[in-house]
């Protein structure tokens, strides 16, 4: 029989303290697993909508990088969601938005002008903080299938 380093407690407590599922997370925090259900549901409904990805790279052509739409497709696929926005710094890519094939997932790419001063710069993430809230609602309404 192979022994357990010294101070760790056995391999199986171990494994059986990472839950794997909402039942394992619901009994590992004492909790109702219909109350995990609900609070999962009501973050999928109020708060992932879409997920983001920054993106500060120097781009040879405008033409947004197909491994950096694939990232954003597998973090929408994983995590469920409709869509996704990356955001580039001007110049490095051009606006664009993708539907994805069989999957109707929106693909979103804006691009931020860094230049000016700050609260210019402020302004025109406010104008990507607006084109978020669009993506919101569209999905609330059920112009892109969730």
């Amino acid at each position: 029989m192979m022994e357990e380093p010294e101070g760790e407690p056995p391999r199986d407590a171990r494994e059986r303290s990472k839950p794997t599922s909402l039942p394992d997370l619901a009994e590992a925090l004492c909790l109702p697993v219909s109350f995990l259900e609900r609070v999962e549901r009501q973050l999928k409904r109020k708060w992932q909508v879409i997920v983001g990805d920054a993106k500060y790279k120097n781009l040879t052509d405008k033409r947004v990088p197909s491994a950096d739409l694939y990232q954003l497709l597998a973090y929408t696929t994983v995590l469920d969601l409709p869509g996704g926005l990356l955001i580039y710094a001007q110049g490095e890519a051009d606006t664009a938005s993708y539907i994805v094939k069989h999957t109707s997932k929106r693909l979103e790419v804006v691009a931020l002008d860094l230049s000016g001063s700050l609260n210019e710069v402020l302004s025109r993430t406010m104008t990507i903080a607006s084109k978020i809230r669009e993506l919101r609602a569209d999905t609330s309404q059920g112009l892109i299938a969730a």
